[in-house]
């Protein structure tokens, strides 16, 4: 009959001989690299201290990232300068077109007012957009029709 696993590590001989403190740290990749000791000196920071650090580490990869591309670029663009190509030419001068909302240009107060589409036998108007005021919600509602209140309507 096969034992089953239980998933607990049995340490070798070396390693039951060894404290907790002697034992080296372990790595989280796995392989048996010792760890850097800047990576032991962070266990000694406090969680302000690490926020820091990781702030400062990320505002580094950021950096080095853009550093990488800003390379990468100048690279590309003179050997398509050697081959006598454009990279505008490559990729497409511009991306395309987004799909969805277009950018806020106006605010609603600098927009012309919609012209009204209904008016009430009271004056009132509606542009046909928005919610249906009261007065056409009561008017439908007792039978007519909300051509009836067209205010271009053909005669």
């Amino acid at each position: 009959m096969a034992q089953a696993r239980t998933g607990v590590h049995k340490p070798s001989a070396v390693q039951a001989e060894l404290s907790e403190e002697e034992m080296p740290p372990r790595n989280p990749r796995g392989d048996e690299r010792p760890q850097p000791e800047i990576l032991k000196a962070l266990d000694q920071l406090t969680v302000p201290e690490l926020k820091q650090v990781l702030e400062r580490a990320q505002a580094l990869v950021d950096a080095k990232l853009e550093g990488a591309k800003q390379d990468f670029l100048s690279r590309m663009k003179a050997e398509g300068e050697q081959l006598g190509l454009d990279l505008g030419s490559l990729f497409g001068a511009a991306a395309p077109a987004r799909r969805g909302r277009k950018p806020a240009g106006e605010s609603r107060a600098e927009r012309a007012p919609v012209a009204a589409k209904y008016r009430s036998p009271n004056g009132d108007e509606w542009s046909g957009r928005g919610r249906t005021p009261k007065w056409l919600q009561m008017a439908e509602a007792q039978g007519q029709s909300r051509d009836d209140f067209l205010i271009d309507k053909l005669a």
